[in-house]
């Protein structure tokens, strides 16, 4: 801070300062303690975007400016069944679904926020036969059972280790080649 001859003082940065003021003849001084707050001019999450899956956790870090500058945050969420959110910007996935998370100032003049979509991954996948045997030409349909039941992306990749014996599509068709 600054201080001009009248007492006026006008504040350049956060921080504290002792202003002193003196007489002339130097016999009396009197001091008194000044502590200039900063306030933020704008907070930014450093993802816009997360994607997490469940009973993940992730940390969202915000940058204040200007830099340096400390001040109180409160996080919201608009679905609290598909995550929670602390109010250290801790985020812990509950279920499959997309929502927003919100951070503003405890003033609620700046903010931002975040996407976020839980997945369900896939944690099994059986077939419905483990053994086949299969004459030249013909052709048999296996059937893959993806788990949980509620997995964000169920789709799966057949293939074949040998493609001149038997053939494979998309759907799982199986077709003797040889």
């Amino acid at each position: 801070a600054s201080v001009n001859q009248s007492g006026e003082i006008i504040p350049l940065q956060g921080g504290t300062s002792l202003i002193k003021v003196t007489t002339e003849d130097g016999g009396f001084t009197a001091e008194c303690n000044l502590t200039v707050i900063q306030l933020p001019t704008g907070i930014f999450l450093r993802k816009t975007e997360l994607t997490l899956n469940v009973t993940d956790e992730e940390t969202l870090l915000v940058d204040v400016e200007p830099d340096g500058v400390q001040c109180q945050l409160k996080w919201t969420i608009m679905d609290e069944t598909i995550a929670e959110v602390d109010q250290t910007g801790k985020v812990t996935a509950l279920k499959a679904g997309t929502t927003i998370i919100q951070v503003q100032t405890d003033d609620e003049v700046y903010s931002d926020q975040c996407e976020l979509t839980v997945i369900q991954p896939v944690t099994k996948i059986t077939l419905d036969k483990t053994e086949l045997t299969l004459n030249v030409s013909e052709t048999i349909q296996l059937l893959a059972t993806v788990f949980p039941a509620d997995a964000t992306n169920k789709q799966v990749l057949w293939t074949c280790n040998d493609p001149e014996v038997v053939s494979v599509n998309n759907e799982g068709l199986i077709k003797g080649l040889k």
